[in-house]
């Protein structure tokens, strides 16, 4: 569906609370995972379907890794293979913002602090999804096994049930 190649940039806690911040118009959502976690990796076809669901609307989806910052081509062929691109109307609006991937791998100190910095109210560990509204409003957050029927109605509540283009 989305043939442009996958890019993986290193992120640190900072660069997380900018996302989590969100000035943007869009609604992020935000998955934290790893590739040595099973229930990331069996939940994560259904984020590249939320991914892909809403790619016409004002969201988009980022993930963030855990992975040792060693393991980046780990990280990057397991993205490749799950076929985590970005739709073409997010990566218009990732130029805007200055990025220009949605695929991160986590660099900094503690996980505790990338907890903090995306959801201090977070309980931590993997799989963790938050979905932030703009202006940085958490409204979703869960830790462990995404239920994508909720998740799903969560974002349409969201966003509206139909797509205006205006």
């Amino acid at each position: 569906m989305y043939n442009t190649p996958i890019a993986v940039e290193t992120i640190d806690a900072a660069k997380v609370a900018e996302l989590a911040h969100n000035d943007t118009k869009k609604l992020r959502f935000i998955n934290v995972w790893a590739t040595w976690c099973g229930p990331c990796v069996a939940e994560f076809p259904g984020v590249v379907s939320i991914s892909h669901r809403f790619a016409n609307r004002d969201f988009e989806v980022i993930t963030i890794s855990v992975d040792d910052p060693k393991d980046e081509a780990k990280v990057k062929t397991f993205l490749e293979k799950q076929h985590a691109t970005s739709p073409n109307r997010v990566l218009r609006s990732l130029k805007k913002e200055g990025r220009t991937t949605n695929n991160y791998l986590y660099t900094g100190a503690s996980m505790d602090a990338l907890m903090q910095a995306l959801d201090p109210d977070a309980p931590g560990p993997v799989p963790f999804t938050a979905i932030i509204a703009p202006g940085g409003k958490i409204i979703y957050s869960h830790t462990g096994s995404l239920n994508f029927t909720e998740v799903q109605a969560k974002i349409v509540d969201q966003l509206g049930r139909y797509y205006n283009s205006k």
